[in-house]
């Protein structure tokens, strides 16, 4: 039996790795490349589906988290830094 997950990877050009999160499940793995971090993922979710069964029958499942992914728009704040002048504090923002 298959059972569809949701792996939210994300790349890092700092430290050029990946790192993949299953929503809902505690998995995080970092690794070099997209095929690995999918690979770990996949490995962790089939533990926490194996230790899952593996609980009393009589226990309440819960249902999978939904999960969705937006974009949001954030105005970003302008600073601007003067000298200091008697007027003026210094740091002052616009």
């Amino acid at each position: 039996m298959y059972v569809n997950h949701q792996v939210v990877l994300e790349y890092d050009p700092e430290t050029k790795s990946y790192t993949a999160t299953v929503p809902g499940l505690p998995i995080v793995v970092d690794a070099d490349s997209e095929e690995e971090a999918l690979r770990l993922a996949k490995e962790g979710i089939s533990v926490c589906l194996k230790e899952a069964s593996s609980r009393k029958r009589t226990e309440k499942r819960e249902k999978p988290v939904q999960v969705k992914i937006v974009t949001v728009e954030v105005q970003t704040v302008r600073l601007c830094l003067r000298r200091a002048t008697p007027s003026i504090e210094p740091w002052s923002r616009l």
